[in-house]
């Protein structure tokens, strides 16, 4: 029914046992935008759809040989973390991701996020990126001051990043980890979701809005307006000519589609590939600021990336039995 005209990345993230429980709307993925002139001052071109950690950190050895001063950016922001543990085929929770039954405790602390943790903090360690803590504006203002070449963000950015550096801006791929394959990205953003008011009339309404919001013309004006990608299928399928002149003209915003898109949803055996799923957690939001503040046990307080994804996971792990509990009793 209703869910038949959506991409399936976001119709699955947003669904249960039952079908969709909210409409995605603004769904975006994380991407990294570099500068493409210091990208050809270093000798660079476009990052391959499949770098990992140690390309990653090629390039950065060839910007800042050609004087520039960082060569990445990005906030201690626990979502950065949790994408590139997704594209390198490492869950967050037990259970599936906590999609198979609800999640008891976290898996971060293991295997991939050990290593995705510890190319992400010895970024800032070793002076590659600076040290701005939980924050999206800031960096956005060292990019944009022509300090460091590139950024992880949204593609929710996308119209800014363009209209608003004073170079040329091209976008790529977020990276995985050298003992993975490329996995891909789970839907970030968020989603359109119908409380009851108690009222037919007034749920009606909001279901109407909410369904004027997902058809063709709303999520061309959305999309071409900031970044978010479009959500239902039709658009991706078959593009309208507006729309296809736009992607040509700017193909900064095709990035984000086509990282989605080539996202393994399924793996070989025809299994959920529960890594790309995403997570899911009564207390997410609280777990993803715990992470936060691994970052700073890393970069201010001296602990190694295992010690602190391992405090994390005790703390995590208490929040999500904490929320279980509502349900136990």
């Amino acid at each position: 029914g209703e869910a038949d005209g959506f991409l399936a990345a976001p119709r699955d993230y947003y669904s249960d046992d039952t079908g969709m429980v909210a409409l995605a709307f603004n769904s975006s993925t994380p991407i990294v935008y570099y500068n493409a002139e210091m990208f050809e001052a270093a000798g660079l071109d476009q990052p391959d759809p499949d770098w990992n950690f140690s390309d990653f950190l090629d390039a950065c050895e060839a910007i800042e040989a050609s004087g520039v001063q960082f060569c990445a950016t990005f906030g201690t922001v626990g979502w950065f973390f949790e994408q590139i543990l997704a594209n390198s085929g490492g869950l967050y929770f037990n259970n599936d991701n906590g999609r198979t039954a609800r999640a008891t405790e976290v898996e971060f602390n293991k295997g991939q996020g050990v290593e995705v943790f510890d190319f992400l903090t010895g970024l800032i360690a070793d002076g590659h990126a600076p040290n701005l803590g939980n924050t999206w504006s800031d960096t956005d203002s060292v990019f944009f001051a022509g300090e460091a070449a590139m950024i992880f963000d949204s593609t929710s950015g996308a119209r800014g990043f363009q209209d608003n550096a004073d170079f040329e801006v091209k976008t790529a791929f977020i990276p995985h980890s050298d003992s993975s394959e490329r996995n891909g990205v789970v839907i970030g953003g968020a989603a359109l979701w119908l409380i009851d008011s108690g009222d037919d009339a007034t749920n009606q309404a909001a279901w109407d809005f909410m369904r004027y919001m997902t058809l063709a013309d709303q999520q061309i004006t959305w999309h071409t307006g900031t970044g978010y990608f479009p959500v239902i299928a039709s658009l991706q399928d078959a593009p309208t000519p507006e729309l296809s002149t736009f992607w040509d003209e700017n193909p900064n915003f095709v990035t984000a589609i086509d990282q989605l898109a080539t996202t393994r949803t399924v793996n070989d055996d025809g299994s959920p590939n529960y890594a790309v799923l995403g997570g899911r957690a009564g207390p997410f939001p609280e777990i993803r600021r715990i992470i936060v503040e691994a970052y700073s046990a890393v970069l201010d307080g001296g602990s190694t990336p295992q010690e602190a994804l391992d405090e994390a996971a005790e703390r995590a792990n208490e929040a999500l039995a904490g929320y279980n509990a509502f349900f136990d009793g």
